[in-house]
């Protein structure tokens, strides 16, 4: 994955190259959210990390994507080398809210 500085895409003092790096990140860790039919050309891993983890998410939006790598970046350089779960972890500590199975136990309450 690339590593990008910590600054909002579209930040007056960022470099198109950046610019496009955060975005192309942002889209990885977004695709691996989505079902497998909706998902950008991505390479093996997107799909594993699919399969294996973010099947339990809906997608989350760029601001909390970007909030989520911000934090592990800081924290562990090399996170999205070595534990790329960890964003799931995050995701869902940080947006429980984007759970599947949260959403359809609700939708069952609220039928009921």
């Amino acid at each position: 994955m690339m590593r990008a500085a910590v600054q909002a895409p579209g930040h007056p003092s960022q470099s198109p190259a950046l610019g496009l790096a955060i975005a192309k990140r942002q889209e990885f860790w977004a695709d691996t959210c989505s079902d497998a039919d909706k998902m950008h050309p991505v390479a093996a891993q997107g799909l594993v990390l699919q399969k294996k983890h973010g099947c339990r998410f809906t997608v989350p939006t760029a601001a909390q994507i970007q909030a989520i790598l911000d934090s592990l970046d800081r924290v562990l350089p090399s996170w999205d080398k070595d534990h790329p779960e960890l964003f799931y972890q995050t995701l869902e500590l940080s947006f429980p809210e984007l759970l599947r199975h949260q959403q359809l136990g609700q939708t069952m309450r609220t039928s009921i």
